[in-house]
């Protein structure tokens, strides 16, 4: 399957202090490691409407949600950046 390309982002993870919400929330079960920023990796999470989707107005809904102000509210919470693409 293509992706098409006017639908596509990429939520990119915002580096931030080593208290991140999700260390944070797990107590004292796990404890953060910094790493250096010239060896540290970004992971990007694609998103995309695929081409012949059975349910491509739904597809596009949930892509708007999550590119727009609430779904970036929300993975803002997470130590997600605002799209790149």
């Amino acid at each position: 399957m293509r992706a098409s390309s006017p639908r596509s982002r990429r939520a990119t993870p915002t580096p931030r202090s080593c208290t991140r919400p999700d260390v944070a929330s797990a107590g004292d079960t796990v404890r953060s490691v910094a790493i250096p920023g010239a060896v540290n990796v970004v992971a990007t999470y694609p998103i995309a409407v695929v081409d012949g989707s059975a349910y491509p107005d739904q597809a596009k809904a949930f892509l708007d949600y999550v590119v727009g102000t609430t779904g970036q509210a929300t993975l803002a919470t997470f130590g997600f950046g605002p799209p790149s693409g």
